[in-house]
């Protein structure tokens, strides 16, 4: 981490964070398409991918409204949208994986013995994710907002991650895709912040919020200016309490 950013605990979001969430949904409609719709035609196959995309919006589309839409236009589903909706959940989990940025950037973090959490929105299902990942072996601070009872940018959810870290939140970097929901509500509480901005400019209306760090990776998530490993523990997970 550059520009005097050290930290003594990290924290993440999940989605377009720790795992590319936008990749995984495109590889799941490219299969849905050809085999589930039983398009092959190139054209076909593209623009009935690029519908599903666009009514996915990035994760933020109601599935119940995307699959209404899919069954309008292809009558030849049998299934209800609940069943489809259902089903999506499992079928995504084939395409969820970490690149191997994240596990450079997890194994550096584990190699230096300084914990590291997750703090995400949505339902319990989350926690499929994070197990199709293998990040609940690698932490066991993992933090879902439906679960908890509470929503990012809400402070509270941030001031439990950092206190299950042991970490004081000024001492935390929280890395995040979101502007609101992670980097202005990790601010909000004195954590530092860490944007993984995907291509985009930082919103006008956060103009009075700036992230300490922005990043184009994770793997530009320099870590030459972190503490140095701490002390041997005999935690038999091998991490320190760690739950987002």
């Amino acid at each position: 981490m550059s520009n005097g950013l050290a930290a003594r605990g990290v924290l993440f979001d999940l989605d377009n964070t720790l795992f590319d969430r936008d990749r995984t949904f495109l590889g799941w409609a490219q299969w849905f398409v050809r085999e589930r719709l039983h398009i092959g035609e190139e054209a076909g196959l593209a623009a009935t991918v690029n519908l599903l995309v666009e009514l996915d919006a990035n994760g933020y589309g109601p599935k119940d409204i995307l699959f209404q839409t899919v069954k309008e236009r292809f009558p030849q589903l049998a299934e209800d949208v609940h069943a489809l909706t259902t089903a999506f959940y499992e079928e995504h989990l084939n395409y969820v994986s970490l690149d191997g940025d994240t596990e450079l950037l997890l194994n550096a973090l584990a190699g230096r013995g300084i914990p590291w959490g997750i703090v995400t929105n949505g339902s319990a299902r989350q926690m499929l994710k994070v197990r199709k990942l293998g990040l609940d072996r690698r932490t066991d601070c993992v933090y879902v907002s439906e679960v908890v009872g509470i929503r990012k940018p809400a402070p509270e959810i941030f001031l439990r991650a950092a206190g299950c870290l042991g970490v004081e939140p000024p001492e935390v970097v929280f890395v995040g895709d979101n502007p609101e929901a992670d980097i202005a509500g990790a601010a909000s509480v004195g954590m530092r912040t860490a944007w993984l901005r995907r291509g985009r400019e930082w919103p006008p209306s956060l103009a009075s919020i700036r992230p300490d760090l922005i990043l184009d990776s994770l793997a530009c998530l320099d870590l030459s200016l972190l503490p140095p490993p701490a002390a041997p523990h005999t935690d038999p997970h091998g991490t320190r309490c760690l739950d987002t």
